[in-house]
């Protein structure tokens, strides 16, 4: 026998080497494409859960420091150190933001850059990306005894105008052109609820009221509302 006959005897003898079938590929290409596809629809889950946890964290900051503001700068009765007087304040909200100083209107931002580029020219609101707006109501006249609503807001564009805007409220809709995402806070009472959709109806019931009968935040350069949260509470300021 010659040696390529050899050769070719002990070839024959061998196990045969393993590897995948097309079968088995096609197989595993397909998990793998159902994995990245489940992973690809996770992310947008994720940035829109993440905005929402920032948001709320944003606006409990923003309210307890509008809430602590409103303690330590009105006063109940006049000639407190020229403090801005609230005695005699009608039983409705009425939007008091301008009588808080700028400085104590300037909610701190990580870049102390923005403080030059979100300016609010029509309100002189606030050097901040963050902003908020406040109204008071009296509850008993003549008693140091308040309801304070206050609206936390971050600005979609340097120039934002941030305000307190008037709407009402019928069928558990808002109505008079609010935008999604904004409180419609009821002037009387400081009730309130959320625009959820295009058509202006309210997460929670409310019951209806008058044109001018409610706040809410709108925005002026369409889409949402830059209404991040609020808070309505009672409080007593300075005697």
């Amino acid at each position: 026998m010659s040696m390529r006959q050899d050769r070719h005897a002990s070839d024959i003898g061998q196990p045969a080497q393993a590897g995948f079938t097309l079968v088995e590929v096609m197989i595993a290409l397909g998990i793998m494409v159902i994995g990245f596809s489940m992973l690809a629809t996770s992310f947008p889950v994720a940035i829109v859960e993440n905005r929402e946890s920032v948001n709320k964290t944003m606006s409990a900051m923003i309210c307890q420091n509008a809430v602590g503001v409103v303690r330590s700068r009105f006063s109940h009765k006049a000639g407190v150190n020229g403090a801005p007087t609230l005695n005699g304040v009608v039983s409705v909200l009425m939007e008091k933001t301008g009588d808080i100083g700028p400085m104590d209107r300037i909610f701190p931002v990580p870049d102390l850059n923005e403080q030059t580029d979100w300016l609010d020219a029509g309100r002189t609101q606030t050097a901040s990306r963050y902003a908020y707006v406040v109204a008071i109501r009296q509850v008993v006249p003549d008693v140091n005894y308040y309801q304070v609503a206050v609206v936390a807001c971050r600005k979609f564009n340097a120039g934002d105008t941030l305000r307190l805007d008037d709407c009402s409220v019928s069928g558990n809709k808002a109505v008079g052109g609010v935008s999604i995402g904004s409180p419609v806070i009821l002037k009387n009472s400081g009730e309130w609820a959320t625009v959820y959709n295009s058509n202006g109806n309210l997460d929670r019931p409310l019951p209806d009221c008058a044109a001018g009968g409610a706040y809410c935040v709108k925005n002026y350069s369409g889409g949402d509302s830059p209404a991040i949260g609020c808070m309505v509470t009672m409080l007593a300021v300075k005697p």
